[in-house]
């Protein structure tokens, strides 16, 4: 699965029937926008991108977005760990 269309459906979502006009919030510090539908709440950046910061649930939990446009630092692995064989 893509990232970006798995983030992007979720903040897709607050366009749907159902859910809440968007109230005034903080996420760890960053002014959002949360928007509920039931026991699902999803918080976006409230200026700029409108990024997906969290999304909170009881039946599926919480989950935290952060470190937007921050580069990840990578290594690949020693090559006796790199599989090679059959499938791929």
């Amino acid at each position: 699965m893509d990232f970006d269309v798995f983030v992007g459906s979720m903040a897709d979502d607050v366009d749907k029937p159902g859910y809440s006009a968007p109230e005034p919030a903080d996420v760890a510090g960053a002014p959002a926008l949360r928007y509920q539908n039931g026991s699902r709440t999803i918080f976006l950046e409230a200026a700029g991108s409108h990024r997906l910061l969290r999304l909170e649930s009881p039946s599926e939990g919480t989950m935290e977005f952060s470190g937007w446009d921050q580069p990840v630092p990578a290594q690949a692995p020693p090559a006796a760990e790199i599989y090679s064989g059959p499938g791929s």
